[in-house]
């Protein structure tokens, strides 16, 4: 569900001109809002605080709910923290993170994620991993066997609903999670580099699969990664944290990648002029704070 946008400085002659409508201002709460977010760790080793995250402010406004973001930045910079903030499988030690204009206080119901480890059951067959979390939603059997299928069918796993993770390939297994993850029909998806241990033409299918996915289900996608080109590519909002910790004010970030690139990304599309001149302007941000990691 890639929306054409307009530049900030478009006017309202220039949207009614090209046959658009201006859109009212909702007075929904975000979709996902960090307020002042101050996020740390104790290093026990060197008995010192480790800041991740300092007055962090940050959100997805209502009226972009269903938007593919990105947040890119190298590992160890802070973005699965991120990740596990909205989850609610953590909480800040200042600040507030609100979903929904509600503060999370715990494992979130409208958000689920996807890892980048393999998180099949062993013991399960494909069609049973996918079902796992519509069983723990209450539903029937019968309802949750036939919402299973249509997933599995969506990655292009139904021929396999019978096999176990081992007998499966890594991209195969990531698709049974991603299935697993949308057959629950969470409102917010959290990718956190779900591909980045994919060899490169696996990555690639994987990437217009997810595309593809994304665009019938219509979720927020928050996804995590440290690939330039996969941010590019994916990206309808691309947040950069070129800083550790990540502080509010140091974050760069570009919200109309649709208006440059257009609503379609096939893998050709890297060659284009706009996207090599995007994917270097991200660089460059990167290479200020961590030259050794993007040269």
């Amino acid at each position: 569900m890639r929306v054409k946008k307009y530049a900030e400085s478009a006017t309202v002659g220039q949207l009614l001109a090209e046959g658009g409508e201006t859109k009212q201002p909702t007075n929904k709460p975000a979709v996902v809002r960090f307020a002042n977010v101050g996020k740390w760790y104790y290093d026990s080793r060197k008995k010192e605080k480790i800041d991740v995250l300092i007055d962090f402010n940050f959100e997805i406004e209502a009226d972009d709910a269903g938007q593919f973001v990105v947040l890119l930045g190298p590992s160890g910079c802070g973005k699965s923290t991120i990740l596990a903030l909205i989850s609610g499988l953590i909480s800040p030690d200042e600040g507030e993170v609100l979903l929904n204009g509600n503060p999370i206080n715990g494992p979130a119901d409208d958000s689920a994620t996807v890892p980048q480890a393999y998180t099949c059951f062993p013991w399960l067959t494909v069609l049973k991993n996918v079902e796992f979390g519509l069983a723990l939603q209450g539903i029937n059997k019968r309802e949750r066997n036939e919402i299973a299928m249509e997933y599995l069918a969506k990655v292009g796993l139904a021929d396999r609903f019978d096999s176990y993770p081992k007998q499966l390939s890594g991209g195969m297994q990531q698709r049974v999670a991603i299935a697993r993850t949308l057959a629950t029909k969470p409102a917010i998806v959290l990718m956190d580099e779900p591909f980045g241990a994919l060899d490169a033409q696996t990555r690639s299918e994987m990437q217009q699969m997810l595309i593809e996915l994304w665009e019938e289900e219509k979720n927020t996608i928050i996804f995590v990664t440290h690939d330039i080109t996969e941010a590019v590519l994916l990206g309808d909002r691309v947040v950069v944290f070129p800083s550790r910790p990540i502080r509010d004010h140091q974050v760069h970030e570009r919200r109309d990648l649709d208006e440059v690139l257009g609503h379609a990304r096939p893998p050709e599309v890297a060659r284009k002029h706009e996207f090599t001149e995007l994917a270097e302007e991200f660089r460059l941000k990167l290479r200020e704070a961590f030259p050794a990691s993007y040269r």
